[in-house]
């Protein structure tokens, strides 16, 4: 099975060379022009990163194989209008590939890929949003055994600027590489599901693939004064295997408040300052876009609108859980128990659907996938139902865990 992706070296050379970071001047304690107030220094760093990782060794028709998922999220400060919310800009990347022998050839054993984002705390409070999905969502599947030796080095560039977007963020190197992305899809289709508490972007591949890059950038918008929680999850789906997740990875987000005001655009100097609140002159956005990491789509908001400043603040933190971790919360109360079951029906769910797309690869493999799917589908909806009636949760968890198992 072989990838269609192809690969401009001219225009990837381009990319590389104008991603490479500018440092700004020196900001000192306070901004230069004098009307910004709030500690911007060069020598702060304002984008923050969590990241995820899990493989699987196993034994599938006659070989071994081992499969490999990796992620990222970039983040960095909230920063707010007159309109109610806080905007944090998250940047989520995933890489995946396998290794292994299949006859004489190595099998493209990955057949599809997902990142996966919920609102899991106060869903009311926050709202999700892709601004521009085509250019900041996309995928660069393929097998890098395809490529002559140049081929590889340039998807090790684009590589690079994965890198370079995860542990940074921001314009102007994320808008260059994702205009030219565009030119290195796999020939793959992905599907989405994208509402205001849950994002969901899935790449398949009809002939397969070992290698693959995901990428993808929105925003969360949380209410002044409100606490949130968002989760982030990279799926990869793959013959022998079947679903291998890196994460969760988690962002809790608290909007500042002080004496009980939440806007900071009621808030005294003083009010400000006291819970870290950046106050930044809207005609120097440009000259502290990349220090503050804000992408592209909000500095056009922010220079349209009204406002004379904008507001930036930290107020973001991030952790990885285990898999004991994710069941321990799972199993405090009922309600949180039924949350992660409803969210592992969703997973069984995509299995099936990636699997009966997979007509070109072993029947009675897959066959046996989509039985074992229906099975757990069937149980959770059972499980779910004795929670409601007052089962416990822990002992719903065991069975879970063996029926998985």
């Amino acid at each position: 099975m072989k990838t269609n992706m192809k690969v401009f070296l001219g225009v990837i050379a381009v990319v590389v060379m104008l991603t490479v970071p500018q440092a700004l001047p020196a900001l000192g304690v306070f901004a230069q022009s004098g009307n910004d107030r709030g500690q911007i220094g060069s020598e702060v760093d304002y984008a923050y990163s969590q990241s995820a990782s899990n493989s699987v060794h196993y034994f599938y028709d006659y070989s071994y194989h081992d499969a490999y998922a990796a992620t990222s999220i970039g983040y960095c400060t909230g920063h707010a209008l007159h309109s109610g919310v806080w905007m944090y800009e998250v940047w989520f990347n995933g890489e995946m590939n396998s290794s292994g022998t299949y006859g004489w050839y190595n099998h493209e054993m990955l057949m599809a890929s997902a990142f996966d984002v919920d609102v899991t705390q106060n869903t009311s409070a926050c709202d999700l949003y892709v601004v521009n999905q085509t250019k900041h969502v996309w995928s660069t599947g393929g097998d890098l055994r395809d490529y002559d030796y140049d081929q590889y080095i340039a998807n090790s560039m684009i590589s690079g600027v994965l890198a370079l977007i995860s542990a940074a963020g921001g314009s102007p190197a994320w808008t260059i590489a994702t205009t030219v992305a565009g030119a290195l899809l796999n020939g793959g289709y992905h599907t989405k599901t994208v509402n205001t508490s849950s994002l969901w972007y899935l790449w398949q591949w009809s002939n397969g693939s070992n290698d693959a890059y995901d990428t993808m950038y929105f925003r969360a918008d949380v209410d002044n004064g409100a606490s949130t929680q968002i989760t982030c999850n990279f799926h990869v789906f793959g013959m022998g295997f079947e679903l291998l997740t890196a994460g969760p990875m988690v962002l809790n987000i608290s909007a500042p408040s002080v004496r009980g005001i939440s806007d900071p655009y009621l808030m005294t100097e003083e009010d400000r300052e006291s819970c870290g609140i950046i106050t930044v002159n809207k005609t120097n956005v440009d000259q502290y876009s990349s220090l503050l990491h804000i992408s592209d789509v909000d500095i056009a908001e922010i220079k349209e609108s009204n406002e004379d400043y904008f507001y930036t603040i930290g107020s973001i933190t991030s952790e990885t859980l285990t898999q004991e971790e994710v069941e321990r919360r799972a199993v405090k109360t009922s309600e949180s128990m039924i949350q992660y079951l409803e969210k592992e029906y969703e997973l069984c769910q995509s299995v099936i659907d990636v699997f009966t797309d997979a007509v070109d690869e072993d029947q009675d493999y897959v066959q046996e996938v989509l039985s074992k799917r229906q099975n757990i589908k069937t149980w959770i909806e059972m499980a779910i139902n004795n929670l409601k009636e007052g089962e416990d949760a822990s002992s719903i968890m065991d069975d879970y865990k063996k029926l998985k198992n």
